[in-house]
This record gives structure tokens, sequence and C-alpha cells, in this order.
């Protein structure tokens, strides 16, 4: 833990959003538990359909209810920028607020080779929240923390598919499971091999947990390594999208209907002016 700098040297940068580039927030809380009951049913019932189902549905509603003010103090506090690589940091905290892992999205080494996901601090820290909710999510990734805490989801991070096969001996485990206390665990796959022999070895520590493959969720192939960072924004473009074409139908439609008053109007100043005749 001695080589791991502040998470503030990182904080050289502000995050911009531009108008109409995110979904737009009517800070609508949605009330997660509500789908407490489906999700157990259908996971008692082995039925992958509904939970992909159920799971689509409340993935679509958060994410087309986000709210900006939060995701830019989520970014402030997760996000930095390391000039030296010309790359963004993700850093994980513990519980108590204190950074365990900061990781660089690329990076190079010594002789100039290419590094992607330099870390700095514990590579098994395992961070999470789990406060409220029956059930909990789980992913093999860094940038996931963000959509996580966005979605205010009880959930636990595994940094890369490796740390599963040496959970019976992760002490950040072995704090994290009394807490599960028989919840279902819903583990979000990425699209390759390697996390699909993740998650079975995960079903060897905590047999009471299902996967959501995001191939059955769009019901068509996917690429190579698709994750939930994929699912999100494929949502919110198809959001922007269908946002985008509203806006042209109405922009249309008032149009049209200018065109049609000016017809109007100059069909009644003819009516007149023959009138007048």
């Amino acid at each position: 833990m001695g080589n791991l700098p502040s998470p503030e040297v990182f904080k050289t940068f502000t995050m911009q959003f531009v108008d109409g580039r995110m979904p737009i927030t009517e800070n609508q809380k949605i009330d997660l538990s509500q789908y407490d009951s489906a999700l157990k049913t259908a996971a008692a019932r082995k039925d992958r359909e509904s939970i992909s189902t159920k799971l689509c549905e409340l993935f679509n509603q958060l994410i087309l209810t986000n709210d900006i003010e939060k995701t830019r103090q989520i970014i402030h506090r997760f996000i930095g920028y390391s000039k030296k690589h010309d790359s963004l940091s993700i850093t994980l905290y513990d519980m108590e607020g204190i950074a365990r892992t900061i990781a660089l999205r690329h990076a190079t080494d010594k002789e100039g080779n290419s590094v992607k996901w330099k870390t700095y601090g514990s590579k098994s820290f395992i961070p999470y929240r789990i406060e409220k909710l029956p059930f909990v999510f789980t992913a093999s990734g860094m940038a996931e923390v963000l959509l996580f805490e966005l979605f205010e989801f009880d959930y636990f991070l595994l940094q890369s598919d490796s740390i599963v096969r040496s959970l019976a001996v992760n002490t950040h485990w072995k704090e994290i499971q009394p807490l599960l206390k028989d919840k279902l665990v819903i583990y979000l796959l990425d699209n390759d091999v390697s996390s699909q022999k993740a998650f079975k070895t995960f079903q060897t520590h905590y047999p009471k947990s299902i996967s959501i493959d995001f191939e059955m969720m769009w019901d068509r192939d996917l690429a190579h390594g698709y994750d939930f960072r994929d699912f999100c924004n494929q949502i919110a473009h198809e959001f922007e999208k269908k946002l985008s074409e509203y806006k042209r139908k109405v922009c249309s439609t008032i149009i049209v209907s200018i065109f049609l008053e000016i017809e109007k109007q100059l069909k009644t100043t003819k009516e007149v002016e023959h009138g007048c005749d």
C-alpha cells in the first residue's frame, strides 16, 4: 500500500456535460426492492428469460432517469487523470472512504510497452456496498463501479476474472460473505469465455447466484467482450436516437401545421377577394 498515490493527484480535470448528450433526468426515485419478488421467483424456477426481462426493464428505467448532478459527484470522486500516462484513472475505496486501488486505463512501462489497467495499490481489493436490497450485483472490471454507484445498487466489484480463482484466501471476500446473508447475487457477464468460467468458479463459493448473459437480453449475437457498460451505452444511445426522431417528428408536425395555416389563410384571403369582385 506504500506505493499508492493520493487520488487527489489525479483530480486535474473537470468533466463537462453537453446538453442533449446524456439522458434527461426527472429525478425519479426508483424502488429497486419492487423487483425482489419477481427475481426470486424467476431464480427459484431457473427461468433465465424472466430474469433477463425483469432486469432489462430495471436497467432501462435506471439509465433513462439518470441524475446529472449525482453523475457529476460520482465522476469527481472515482475518476481522475494521469498527465504522465495521458490516461483516465479509476479509484476504488473501502467502506471508510480510504483509497485502496487506483487503476490507469492505459499506461506504458519502462520499456515503452503498453499496459492496460496499470494498478497502484491492491489488485485483490473488492469494493462493495451491501446495505438494504435483497439482491446484490457483481461484475468483473473497473468502470462498472461507476454504474453500480450511479444506480445505487447493492454490489461488490471484482477487479478481474482472476480474482475469482483465489476467493477462498481473499480477506476482502471473507468480509463480504457475512453481509450477503443468503441474498441473491446477480453476476453480470462479459461476452467471453473467461467471464463464463469465472462465474462457474464463483458459484462454488456462493451457490445462490445467477448469471446475466447480454446476448440473451438482446436476443442476438454481440461483440466479443460486450459488457454491462456497453449495454448501458446502447440503451442510452437508443433513447437518444428515439428522442432525436421524436424531436424531428414534432418539428415536422409544427412545420406542416404552419404551412396548413398559411394555406388556410391564403384560401380565406382569396375567398374574400373573390367576394369583393
